[in-house]
């Protein structure tokens, strides 16, 4: 069996404009970032309290040293997003995450290997769950249970099904996946989506796909594309959930292990007024 080929949805099915929902997000985060006077930010040197937010246990470090000598492989500790928002945008000096780390280390990209803002992103962790997000990008997850990372290959059930996917250049099609996988699909023995719960000793499978194309916006008159600066991949990824700090953030495992250039969509150029 082969990824799902959409059909036109039913009258019943709810319809997600993929696109035009993320410009949206996009307008009003600029829209705040750009009142803030955060869009051109350089960010300060991180202090010793962001350092300890984003640290590996000692413990960890230990475990797992000659897995992270491998090529391939890394760590990331990622915050909740319902623990990191300051109401009113008022800095709480309780807020347990990160300042000065881009969105306080509650999104990763796998693309680039460093935290991101959620728009340039693969995951990112909110109430408990990792969630799939970034622009123009459609993804997959796949819970595989208490497998180790090195044990896994582009053979293993449930991660061979979404690396064959080919995905299609069209907007439409990819926004009808997007509607399914938001939903949930099941496939032989396996079942995917863009968000799922949060499970220590757990290893999960993404594929992540970030088109290429432009998405425009005006900042000062001038036309600004917001995917210009983002590393637009196509890349396949399995991480474990190794532990939970106190500070409610997650120490993660990872391992690429496959990586192409992504497709690029049709219909992608749009301005943002």
């Amino acid at each position: 069996m082969s990824f799902p080929q959409v059909s036109n949805p039913t009258p019943e099915e709810e319809t997600i404009e993929v696109k035009k929902t993320e410009l949206k997000n996009v307008e009003k985060y600029e829209a705040i970032v750009t009142k803030r006077g955060l869009w051109a930010r350089i960010l300060p040197k991180l202090s010793d309290r962001d350092k300890s937010r984003i640290a590996m246990h000692a413990d960890d470090r230990k475990e797992f040293a000659t897995f992270l000598d491998k090529e391939n492989t890394g760590f990331v500790r990622l915050h909740d997003t319902a623990n990191c928002e300051d109401k009113n945008y008022v800095l709480d000096i309780n807020n347990p995450c990160p300042w000065d780390i881009l969105g306080k280390a509650t999104a990763y990209s796998f693309r680039k290997r460093k935290y991101q803002r959620i728009y340039f992103s693969d995951i990112r962790v909110a109430k408990e769950k990792i969630e799939i997000v970034g622009l123009n990008l459609l993804g997959f997850l796949t819970d595989l249970g208490a497998v180790d990372l090195e044990k896994i290959s582009l053979q293993t059930n449930g991660i061979k099904e979404m690396w064959e996917y080919e995905p299609s250049n069209n907007i439409n099609e990819v926004e009808k996946l997007f509607n399914l996988a938001k939903r949930g699909f099941k496939l032989n023995n396996s079942f995917y989506k863009t968000d799922l719960p949060i499970k220590l000793n757990t290893t999960y499978g993404l594929r992540s796909i970030a088109f290429e194309g432009k998405i425009y916006r005006k900042l000062d008159g001038i036309r600004v594309n917001l995917l210009g600066d983002d590393k637009r991949n196509d890349v396949t990824v399995v991480f474990r959930i190794i532990r939970k700090y106190e500070d409610g953030s997650y120490g993660i495992l990872w391992r690429e292990l496959q990586r192409k250039s992504a497709p690029k969509l049709k219909d992608d150029k749009q301005i943002l007024k």
